[in-house]
């Protein structure tokens, strides 16, 4: 029995760049907490974030220590909507998902927070989710993209945005979630090659949708220093770049960096200067949700 709306479509974006360390955990776990907790937007009250990335650090961010083994305890993770037996996986060992029937999403989503009628909810990532990408045949990599698929529509008739962290590499996890997305938010972070990483990920996108319709891609400036207009006027030349990257965005705050164990979300803190990081990740929310 599934308890969905199931003339609900929610809107599904892969957080992603394939060049590491540009805060892409940092932004899904602001993006989200802001868009489910404040009264932004009325069209999307009801947030999923699935955490893909075997690292599990949104996992950390957004759930407290006890709520994340609890989680674990009870295999609430990404790693069984991949596969029914996740039990003692093993790199050495070849995985073998058995049907394509993904878990209900009551069976493996934990809430962290409800705000009225508004609700973050995260599908929790765990270590055990790389021995699936790394020990499976094709044929069980087949079965896994299409339990995901399933599960992701499943999640489409519940909630309003599905957030996806994904692992920033060409895996399964990277293939699975960009076929299954209506856009890709590509953070970008100041540093020698930020353009590089931007064009490998248009190209790996290109090539994975060779003649077919594909996922909108739109290019978020992270953490960027108050006195750096260097880097936004070097990336801004770039008419490729310029056309796709949204109209704000986000400033260098240690108050992006708070949130951690489920605690310290940007519209609940009173620390200092958290009003201004508030204003900007209202922003930057902002200029997502007007682009889906």
């Amino acid at each position: 029995m599934v308890d969905l709306d199931m003339a609900k479509k929610g809107k599904v974006v892969t957080v992603m760049n394939m060049k590491g360390g540009v805060g892409k955990t940092t932004v899904t776990t602001n993006l989200s907490a802001i868009i489910a907790g404040s009264s932004l937007n009325d069209k999307y009250k009801q947030i999923l974030v699935v955490d893909y990335d075997p690292q599990f650090n949104l996992s950390q961010a957004l759930l407290s220590v006890v709520a994340y083994t609890t989680s674990q305890e009870e295999k609430r993770s990404i790693s069984s909507v991949l596969c029914d037996q996740i039990d003692d996986l093993d790199l050495c060992q070849l995985q073998k998902p058995e049907n394509t029937k993904p878990p209900r999403l009551v069976d493996v989503t934990v809430n962290v927070f409800k705000n009225n009628n508004r609700q973050l909810d995260i599908v929790p990532s765990t270590l055990d989710l790389m021995p699936l990408a790394i020990s499976a045949s094709e044929k069980a990599q087949l079965i896994m993209e299409q339990r995901f698929n399933n599960f992701i529509e499943q999640a489409k008739g519940r909630y309003d945005l599905i957030l996806i962290d994904c692992h920033p590499a060409g895996s399964l996890f990277t293939k699975t979630s960009l076929k299954v997305s209506d856009h890709v938010l590509i953070p970008v972070s100041p540093h020698n090659y930020a353009t590089r990483g931007v064009s490998l990920m248009l190209d790996f996108i290109k090539n994975l949708f060779f003649g077919e319709k594909k996922p909108k891609v739109h290019i978020l400036y992270n953490n960027i220093a108050p006195n750096d207009t260097a880097f936004l006027e070097r990336v801004n030349n770039i008419p490729s770049f310029k056309k796709i990257s949204l109209e704000h965005h986000l400033k260098k705050r240690n108050a992006f960096k708070d949130t951690m164990n489920g605690s310290g979300f940007i519209h609940e803190t009173t620390k200092p200067h958290s009003s201004s990081a508030y204003q900007n990740i209202m922003q930057v929310a902002e200029s997502l949700l007007n682009k889906l």
